[in-house]
């Protein structure tokens, strides 16, 4: 097994995980003062859910901010 299959295999996956975590919780003070700023501005919901096709045709409910008028 060479180290692109091995990383491939068992590391990228937790490694994604681990990433996206920390971004998460860095950004998550900057996400809730954009919700809030949403909130404030017009008093309805601040994330919009759109339905999306992925890979393979699979369909997937994606969540954005309502930051358009």
């Amino acid at each position: 097994m060479t180290n692109a299959m091995f990383y491939e295999r068992f590391l990228k996956r937790p490694i994604d995980l681990v990433a996206g975590g920390c971004a998460l919780v860095a950004f998550s003070p900057l996400l809730a003062a954009t919700a809030f700023a949403i909130r404030l501005d017009d008093g309805g919901p601040a994330l919009l859910w759109q339905r999306r096709v992925g890979q393979n045709g699979t369909r997937f409910h994606m969540a954005k901010f309502r930051t358009m008028p």
